[in-house]
Formats: structure tokens, C-alpha cells, sequence
């Protein structure tokens, strides 16, 4: 499985996300719902990627983050 697929869905089922998605290309990812930062981090470490938020997450609105590391 694709690396950026399987973080994608790794995501997608952390308790209240609707949904994620993430561009390889660009690191992006966006994340819908309620994004617990600390989970994402926790996820991406697993992976050796860095997760930064673009901006402040905010509870039940879209999130963009930046995935460092991602092939």
C-alpha cells in the first residue's frame, strides 16, 4: 500500500475525523472534522513524517496540515 494512502486512512479513522486527504507532492494534508493534533503527531511519528498545522487547528472545521517527510 501507498505510504501517503495508508497515513491518509490511518487518519481518517482517529476519533471524530470525517474525513482526510493527502497530496504526496505537496505534503498537504486536510483533515475534516475534529483534528487532534496530538493524535496526528503521534500517527506521523510512527511513520517518521513531521506534522505541522498550516494554521491553528480548530475544532469541527477543515484543517491543513504539513507532512514532512513523505515519499
Amino acid at each position: 500500500m501507498d505510504c501517503a494512502v495508508k497515513f491518509e486512512k490511518a487518519v481518517s479513522r482517529l476519533p471524530g475525523v470525517a474525513s482526510a486527504k493527502l497530496n504526496a507532492m505537496t505534503g498537504k494534508l486536510i483533515v475534516e472534522g475534529s483534528a487532534d493534533l496530538k493524535a496526528i503527531r503521534e500517527l506521523g511519528k510512527e511513520e517518521n513524517y513531521t506534522i505541522d498545522p498550516v494554521q491553528q487547528p480548530k475544532a469541527q472545521l477543515k484543517n491543513e496540515f504539513q507532512v514532512d517527510g513523505i515519499t
